[in-house]
């Protein structure tokens, strides 16, 4: 709910460092990323064949605590304006501001920039049992609350159940440029906006063979129509009168079932066979879709060692 690695990658610099023997590690940030890859993303530059995209710059902070049993983390995003109808605008001196929460307090209120701050936290509660959520806040709010157990009730079954909720308007902005996305793409959650949901996956394994199911309910809001925005479009502006009236609301279903074994364990290369079913109650029947795969993959351990 704070940030995700959804969207495609953008250019960035990043500083890192641990203190406190390693309990305490504060990681900071300088990308450059762009709103959208529509045709009104992009820059009125006359008569260019193709013109550049609207882009902006981001700080991103994040202050990590190691007590024991519990982890703390707080977080800090700063997106800042660079172009707006009058053409490029100056450079703002506090986006090299590395402090967290600093640029949020002294730059509070100024349209060329906003934020978005957040908490999260995991707590071990027993040896293999943790709990684990985060918090975010831009005016709404978004969270999310977890828990994840291994080897429950026996050797290599896993557990673990997450729920995910935000906000209408959340992650919005206006102007819709600084909202908080790239390339069109959520920097959050997927589902951007205006929505709940609850996933559960369940691990068995054996030696090298292993089983999965995971399943994902949703239930999303949709604008009705061009004119009405009820707070689920990230793409669109954050209006100052908000209503939530006439939102379209959908539930999905998506369950992943598969069985695959392990070849080599250094790259985690499997074979795997599974079904995917995806249902969404109400909706034309080509929105359904069920299918059969087999794969052959390298399930590379998605490892954050300084976030």
């Amino acid at each position: 709910m704070l940030l995700s690695d959804l969207a495609i990658n953008a250019p960035y610099l990043k500083f890192s460092a641990l203190f406190l023997k390693d309990k305490v590690q504060y990681t900071t940030w300088h990308s450059k990323q762009m709103h959208g890859v529509t045709r009104d993303d992009r820059l009125p530059t006359g008569d260019a064949s193709e013109s550049l995209f609207y882009w902006y710059r981001a700080r991103y902070n994040h202050l990590s605590i190691d007590l024991g049993r519990f982890q703390l983390g707080l977080f800090e995003a700063r997106l800042y304006r660079t172009i707006d109808s009058t053409g490029v605008l100056p450079f703002d001196a506090m986006e090299l501001v590395p402090v967290i929460g600093l640029a949020t307090v002294l730059d509070a209120g100024h349209e060329g920039s906003r934020s978005l701050l957040g908490l999260d936290l995991r707590v071990k509660l027993v040896d293999k049992l943790y709990v684990y959520g985060q918090y975010a806040y831009d005016g709404q709010r978004a969270w999310q609350a977890g828990v994840r157990s291994f080897d429950l009730l026996g050797r290599d079954l896993d557990l673990q159940v997450e729920v995910n909720s935000a906000d209408p308007y959340m992650y919005m902005n206006d102007p819709a440029q600084l909202a908080y996305m790239h390339a069109g793409l959520p920097l959050a959650h997927p589902l951007g906006a205006s929505f709940q949901e609850a996933v559960a996956i369940v691990e068995k394994g054996w030696g090298r063979a292993r089983l999965q199911a995971k399943v994902n309910l949703s239930r999303s809001n949709s604008d009705p129509n061009s004119t009405t925005n009820i707070g689920a479009d990230l793409r669109r502006p954050s209006p100052e009168m908000r209503s939530t009236e006439g939102a379209v609301e959908r539930e999905v279903l998506y369950l992943d079932l598969n069985a695959s074994y392990l070849f080599n364990p250094k790259t985690n290369l499997r074979a795997v066979l599974g079904v995917i079913r995806r249902d969404e109650p109400g909706a034309v029947d080509n929105v359904q879709s069920t299918y059969v795969y087999l794969a052959l993959r390298t399930g590379l351990f998605n490892r954050y060692y300084d976030l």
